[in-house]
């Protein structure tokens, strides 16, 4: 059965208000344009809300304030905001070669009912070639890896998924209890083991300039790397081999931070109870 489609970006934002007119820009000299656009701000002083409501303004996308919780929070925030058929997360440090947004057009039309995923590159790198990078996949021991069998993958691009509305009308959304890290992998996880397909767009990929160094803290990286370890090996994937994995590095990030371990892993263990007592009232998705 086709559906007519229809592509929304969430694009979230924080506080930059430079980066984001040079994504948009970039968005907007694209040859196919998205349904709409709406730009979710984070940002925590006044002169950047009102710069980046211009901006918006400018390039005619939906400005919405956002809720000042966190990376995750704010992507589950304009995700439910959008009306698309489709929802491509985006980042306020992004640019996009030529006819990008066809190309993912025509992927989302090809596969409307699985989850596709776009991976990037390095500003530096101006000589991309196929084949283009793919977004890693949660590994047990809590870090993203290039996975083996494009059949079974799970990765997820942050900033860079087409997911069906479907998905968040169905009550899906992303972990917001970290303000980053690592905890979206958990998410491509969840929605393997819930039975949704995750493909990626190997015909393109996104520009990240990457510009968020201030909040790759270890206080913010370890509690959110592992709550996500905990969620894919004891829920999601539990076999004998991923947690003896799992093993290996709780007792290598003990023996690293033994005076924070105690607090970081009751925090992740405590947040992962919460999700995992709600996952199990999530339906199935089988596309």
């Amino acid at each position: 059965m086709s559906i007519s489609v229809k592509i929304s970006v969430g694009l979230v934002t924080r506080n930059r208000s430079g980066s984001l007119e040079r994504t948009l820009e970039s968005l907007r000299d694209q040859s196919f344009q998205p349904f709409e656009v709406l730009i979710s701000d984070d940002s925590s002083e006044m002169f950047y809300q009102q710069r980046n409501q211009d901006i918006a303004k400018k390039f005619n996308c939906r400005y919405l304030h956002g809720p000042a919780r966190g990376l995750y929070a704010n992507r589950n925030f304009v995700a439910q905001a959008c009306t698309g058929t489709h929802i491509r997360t985006m980042d306020d440090d992004h640019k996009f070669p030529a006819d990008h947004f066809k190309i993912v057009r025509d992927w989302v039309e090809k596969y409307p009912y699985d989850v596709l995923v776009i991976g990037e590159v390095s500003p530096n790198n101006s000589a991309v070639e196929k084949p283009y990078p793919i977004p890693g996949q949660l590994h047990p021991r809590g870090y993203s890896f290039a996975p083996k069998n494009a059949e079974e993958y799970f990765g997820i691009s942050c900033g860079g998924t087409v997911y069906p509305k479907k998905i968040f009308d169905l009550g899906y959304l992303m972990c917001d209890a970290f303000l980053f890290g690592c905890a979206y992998l958990e998410f491509g996880s969840l929605l393997k083991f819930k039975g949704i397909k995750i493909r990626h767009i190997s015909d393109t990929y996104l520009i990240h300039y990457f510009e968020h160094a201030d909040l790759r803290r270890d206080e913010i990286i370890i509690p959110s790397m592992l709550f996500a370890m905990i969620c894919h090996t004891w829920s999601y994937q539990p076999s004998i081999k991923n947690k003896t994995l799992f093993i290996i590095q709780i007792i290598k990030i003990f023996f690293q931070r033994r005076e924070k371990f105690i607090g970081e892993i009751l925090h992740a263990i405590s947040a992962a109870k919460v999700r995992l007592n709600y996952v199990d009232h999530l339906p199935a998705l089988c596309g």
